[in-house]
């Protein structure tokens, strides 16, 4: 079993392995589809990247934030799902820069 870390990142979305460290799509034998998705997701999130703690807690980046996190949960269960031999995979908020589970 695999256990990783899913988070959005600058120019490509972060995977961590807690044993093996930064990985990727390729490697983990993720589906073309979900590898479109994730980029998709991670080209979304890059308007919230560069932005401070005060301009993320406006309510438009706020929500912003609130449905690009849900899409990077339902990645990160993606992600477990089509992992060969099983996965748990964590989910890590750039936005909220937190954990969320």
């Amino acid at each position: 079993m695999k256990y990783l870390r899913f988070s959005a990142d600058y120019i490509s979305p972060s995977v961590i392995d807690q044993k093996e460290g930064s990985t990727n799509s390729i490697a983990l034998g993720l589906s073309d589809t979900l590898e479109q998705r994730i980029a998709d997701w991670n080209d979304r999130y890059q308007e919230i990247i560069p932005l401070g703690i005060q301009e993320r807690s406006q309510e438009s980046v706020a929500s912003s934030i609130s449905a690009l996190d849900s899409e990077g949960i339902e990645l990160a269960r993606d992600i477990a799902s089509e992992i060969e031999g099983g996965a748990k995979v964590e989910y890590y908020s750039e936005g909220l820069m937190k954990r969320i589970s």
